[in-house]
């Protein structure tokens, strides 16, 4: 394309979705995280991976669809302060960006890849696609802070303090899992919902594994949560966490490493009572004890620890690890 089209190599690779590793995923894959699959092949495409801002479409002099909006962390144009749309507003179908002059001698003069293939509805009408929704000024800020971290390498965190934008959208994602509650025992969205006056409904996609698969509508809600809890970070995450009884978080359950300034509020609302203490740690507390003139055994130690224990029946070498089961108080 570089070679043909007598641009700059680097032009070309600022406009694919693969210059984002690093930056929004760490490895280049068949469905990356962060991006929205399109689904299906060619002309039929099964999911609504791309969204579009009728007035920036409008507004271009050569209408084209930005590469930030398949990012699945990007539901609003920050230029137009408006929500984007994933589907045609005159067929509800998934966008699909095909040319409709294949076969043609020359390109025509007013570009077809704005209009639907289906209804030949034109995109850059603006129709009545009025908001219903409110979005605070955490949303805004959230949403504007994530157009420029998915534009450099570094962002501001919820803390405060600089980090990585690859750190910075793994946290991120990490919580809108919680968000999404795949699994009972994670019901955040049960406790953020009331404080926008809305019941704690699930996505409507049957899998919520993953956030990337939801509709436009779904992750807008999911987005106004997580700004809900970024406001005052950690303060506003860490109630929540203990409301939802999250205690021992779950969250740390995940697979993949956690980033720092998540897993500090991770620590932070974790129930020591259920942290399970290791042979090194028995050992540790059994000598304190015995330094302080005490016999050291195993009921002492599990005082000094905040725990108590039973003897397991159980083969093999014992030790602290298989010779007690250590639970909360």
């Amino acid at each position: 394309m570089a070679d043909i089209g007598r641009v700059p190599y680097q032009l070309i690779w600022q406009t694919s979705l693969r210059s984002y590793e690093g930056i929004i995923y760490q490895n280049t894959a068949d469905n990356p995280a962060g991006i929205r699959p399109l689904g299906g092949r060619g002309k039929q495409r099964t999911a609504h991976g791309i969204a579009f801002c009728p007035e920036c479409l409008a507004g271009d002099q050569m209408p084209y669809f930005r590469r930030r909006w398949r990012v699945s962390y990007v539901v609003a144009c920050m230029e137009h302060r408006r929500l984007l749309l994933d589907a045609c507003p005159g067929c509800a179908s998934s966008i699909m960006v095909i040319s409709a002059d294949e076969g043609a001698k020359s390109f025509p003069r007013y570009p077809h890849w704005t209009r639907c293939i289906r209804c030949g509805y034109d995109w850059r009408r603006e129709g009545d696609l009025a908001e219903s929704i409110s979005l605070s000024d955490s949303f805004w800020q959230l949403q504007s802070q994530i157009h420029g971290a998915i534009t450099h390498s570094w962002t501001i965190g919820p803390d405060g303090s600089e980090i990585m934008s690859l750190g910075y959208f793994q946290g991120l994602r990490y919580l809108l899992r919680a968000l999404i509650g795949y699994q009972s025992h994670i019901k955040i969205r049960e406790i953020v919902a009331p404080h926008f006056g809305e019941l704690a409904l699930p996505p409507q996609r049957s899998q919520r594994s993953s956030f990337d698969l939801l509709r436009q509508c779904d992750r807008v809600f999911l987005m106004r949560y997580l700004a809900w809890l970024l406001e005052e970070w950690p303060d506003q995450y860490i109630a929540a966490a203990i409301g939802a009884k999250l205690r021992p978080s779950y969250l740390d359950m995940y697979r993949g490493d956690i980033p720092f300034w998540l897993s500090k509020a991770f620590d932070a609302c974790r129930s020591h009572p259920h942290y399970p203490t290791s042979n090194e740690e028995w050992e540790s507390a059994r000598l304190y004890l015995q330094r302080r003139g005490m016999e050291g055994n195993n009921f002492q130690v599990s005082k000094l620890v905040g725990r108590y224990w039973t003897v397991r029946r159980s083969s093999g070498t014992r030790d602290a690890a298989n010779d007690y089961k250590l639970s909360s108080m």
